[in-house]
C-alpha cells in the first residue's frame, strides 16, 4: 500500500464481531448490511502480517467458518522487495500480487492536496512502474465538505488522464489507472475499485 493519506500506520484493520450465544452467525456492518468480503489496509512488514493473520484465524475459530485461501490475495506495492512479499506471504497464508499501486488520499484534507500530487507524479513518473496498475481511492467521503471525484481528480491533475471504469483493452498500451471515492470507516466505494482492479489480475 502507498500511504497517500498519513490517518494512520495501521490504516484501518478492524472487522465487526458480533456474537450470538458464543457463536458468530455472520457479520454485518455499521450499517446494517451483510459482509461477505472483507479488505484489510496495512502498512507491509511483519507485525501486520501476524495482526491480520490473527484476525483471520480468531474469527474462523470463533464462527466455525473458513477463509477461502485460493480466493484470497495480498496486493503489495512495487517497491515491497520480492524477499519481503514472500516472507509476508507466507505469514498470511494468500498469493501475493505486487503489479499495482492502491493510492489512498484524504479527500476531506484539502490541504494536502498539493503533497498528495507531488506524491503521486513521482510514482506515475518512475519507470520501473511504468506498466503497473493504479487505483486511486478518495477516502472520507461520509464526512461533510470532503472534495467530491471531480475536485479530487482536478487536485491530483487526472481531470481526462485516467482510463475509465470500465476495462482497458488487452492489445492497448495504456496502464489502467482510475480513481474511485469511498470511506474506509463506512465501508463505502472501495470495493468497486477493487472489483475494477480485479479485471486486470490473473
Amino acid at each position: 500500500m502507498v500511504p497517500g493519506d498519513r490517518n494512520t500506520a495501521f490504516y484501518h484493520l478492524s472487522t465487526l464481531v458480533k456474537r450470538k450465544r458464543n457463536h458468530i452467525l455472520s457479520i454485518k456492518d455499521s450499517a446494517g448490511e451483510w459482509i461477505d468480503d472483507l479488505i484489510f489496509f496495512a502498512k507491509a512488514d511483519i507485525q501486520n502480517s501476524l495482526a491480520i493473520r490473527e484476525v483471520l484465524d480468531d474469527f474462523c475459530s470463533i464462527s466455525g467458518q473458513s477463509i477461502s485461501e485460493a480466493k484470497s490475495r495480498d496486493y503489495f506495492s512495487p517497491n515491497v522487495s520480492r524477499e519481503l512479499r514472500e516472507e509476508l506471504g507466507d505469514i498470511i497464508g494468500f498469493a501475493s500480487i505486487p503489479t499495482l499501486v492502491v493510492y489512498l488520499v484524504d479527500a476531506y484534507d484539502k490541504e494536502r492536496f498539493a503533497e498528495s500530487k507531488k506524491e503521486l507524479d513521482a510514482l506515475l513518473s518512475n519507470e520501473a512502474l511504468a506498466n503497473v496498475l493504479f487505483l486511486i481511492l478518495g477516502n472520507k467521503i461520509d464526512i461533510p465538505d470532503a472534495a467530491s471525484e471531480d475536485e479530487l481528480r482536478f487536485h491530483l491533475g487526472l481531470t481526462n488522464f485516467t482510463t475509465g471504469k470500465g476495462k482497458v483493452k488487452a492489445d492497448s498500451n495504456v496502464r489502467p489507472l482510475e480513481v474511485f471515492m469511498c470511506s474506509i470507516v463506512r465501508k463505502m466505494g472501495y470495493g468497486d475499485g477493487f472489483k475494477w482492479l480485479s479485471q486486470y489480475i490473473k
